[in-house]
């Protein structure tokens, strides 16, 4: 069972601190776990290219596609994507532009896709989007079974700049719940669906 958390705030954030605990409440559950941190990851955005992944494959040759490729052929995948402005890290929206040279509406009837949002609408400019976004990316994703959490720091008395959310006995009942859902979604499969 291959298992991969994608933070994509801070290497020391709120989003890697819940990333890791993901990972640990399944660390018996997994044969391979992997946690990327998408802060640290080298990913040209798209443009400039005339559309070349439409005829042939991405000129660009970084980090997206191998990133890419371990999200969707995992097992387990959950996403923890903070909002920065009220949008998602422009890392992660790069990222996403990027599949689109991929074939990424295929599905996967193995797959269980977690979605967990770090909202903060104190920072953003206009309004908060980054909780629509993701949970359209989770719907859109094309994963057998699908999760979606969203979390808000202040009302957990906790703030977006320090890695403390995790601490917050809520915000672990809520990540614990996701991964009781991981536990019967697995049970409940044949042999032939492993």
């Amino acid at each position: 069972m291959q298992i991969t958390a994608l933070s994509c705030g801070r290497p020391q954030g709120n989003s890697a601190a819940l990333a890791d605990y993901f990972l640990q409440q399944l660390t018996g559950f997994a044969t391979t776990s992997h946690h990327i941190q998408l802060a640290t990851a080298a990913i040209t955005p798209c443009g400039n290219c005339e559309y070349r992944c439409f005829s042939g494959s991405c000129p660009y040759d970084d980090e997206a596609d191998a990133i890419l490729s371990k999200l969707y052929s995992s097992d387990i995948t959950a996403l923890f994507v903070p909002t920065y402005g009220g949008l998602p890290p422009a890392t992660w929206v790069a990222l996403m532009q990027r599949r689109q040279s991929m074939d990424w509406k295929r599905q996967n009837p193995r797959q269980f896709l977690v979605g967990v949002v770090l909202a903060n609408a104190a920072g953003a400019t206009s309004k908060e989007h980054t909780p629509k976004i993701i949970e359209a990316t989770v719907a859109d994703w094309g994963a057998a079974k699908t999760a979606y959490m969203q979390v808000e720091p202040r009302e957990h008395q906790q703030s977006s700049l320090t890695p403390d959310l995790i601490l917050a006995g809520d915000v672990q009942r809520k990540l614990s719940g996701i991964v009781d859902k991981i536990y019967v979604w697995h049970q409940g499969r044949t042999a032939n669906q492993i």
